[in-house]
């Protein structure tokens, strides 16, 4: 593909926006792209704890927050969540409340859809322009479920709360993490194709610090694992091992030939080869 990144960015931004009709109207997420190749894997991998948070609320703060500053990183590609347990509200019918009543689970359901429809409540037209009213009137807490009223019996508002248990929970329970022995939320860094791999961890780490002070005292962000940490390692081996070699180099030299001014000769032109050499690989942007 010789199209560049930011191109083809925005082409795919294009073609998702010309489709946005064409989408179901009860799509729970808008269609995302990330930039990110997905054969290269995570360059950092941080956890999320609180020991007085439940896990839910730290997923949905990770994921609001941490999560979206951490994507704004300069070479950052696409950061994923693994453990999260996102907060959701659970309704647990009692059948035989549900049969008592003359009703069907279908009857709950259509109710609870119903209730919580994202679409414009009217228009107000006028001569020369006309407005669309909307208002997120969708419910949020376990306690509007519990009062909705799915139906009437005998003129009596019958509420999901008489034919169920509605409680505040995860939407998966079966998910989870731990970091250090403690419930976390994991979070996956992968950079951009091209991006300096340590230029990116690098300004990760220099914002975690200001991060971690805007989110509550009781939640802790830690990396767990730093894929430079191997690379810089390799790089300082690669430099001692290059300045070993210059310094065996210029000893050889003056051990056969005992002449000060004939050692001064490659001890000079060593160095300066190199320098050559890995300026015109920068020259050519092979670092990148």
């Amino acid at each position: 593909m010789t199209l560049p990144l930011d191109v083809a960015e925005q082409e795919v931004q294009a073609a998702i926006n010309a489709a946005t009709n064409l989408l179901p109207s009860d799509l729970p997420n808008p269609p995302i792209y990330s930039k990110v190749n997905p054969a290269d894997p995570p360059i950092m991998t941080l956890a999320v704890t609180s020991n007085a948070m439940p896990m839910t609320q730290v997923e949905d703060m990770v994921e609001t927050r941490v999560a979206q500053k951490i994507s704004q990183v300069s070479g950052v590609g696409l950061v994923t969540l693994a453990g999260g347990q996102r907060p959701a509200v659970r309704v647990k019918l009692n059948a035989q409340a549900v049969a008592a009543l003359g009703l069907t689970s279908e009857t709950v359901r259509t109710a609870i859809t119903g209730a919580n429809v994202n679409s414009a409540k009217g228009s107000l037209d006028g001569p020369e322009r006309a407005v669309t009213l909307s208002a997120n009137d969708q419910m949020q807490s376990a306690d509007e479920y519990r009062r909705l009223i799915i139906a009437y019996q005998n003129g009596a508002p019958v509420r999901l709360g008489d034919v169920a248990t509605v409680e505040q929970g995860a939407e998966n329970s079966w998910l989870g993490a731990w970091a250090n022995q403690a419930p976390a939320i994991v979070m996956n860094v992968q950079r951009q194709p091209g991006a300096n791999i340590i230029a990116t961890a690098d300004s990760i780490r220099q914002m975690l610090p200001q991060l971690t002070e805007s989110l509550p005292k009781s939640v802790k962000v830690t990396v767990l694992s730093d894929r430079t940490t191997n690379i810089r390692a390799s790089v300082r081996d690669t430099q001692f091992e290059l300045m070993l070699a210059i310094a065996l180099v210029v000893m050889i030299i003056y051990l056969f030939l005992r002449n000060i001014p004939a050692t001064i000769i490659p001890g000079v032109a060593v160095p300066l080869s190199l320098i050559g050499t890995f300026a015109v690989m920068v020259f050519l942007d092979f670092f990148h």
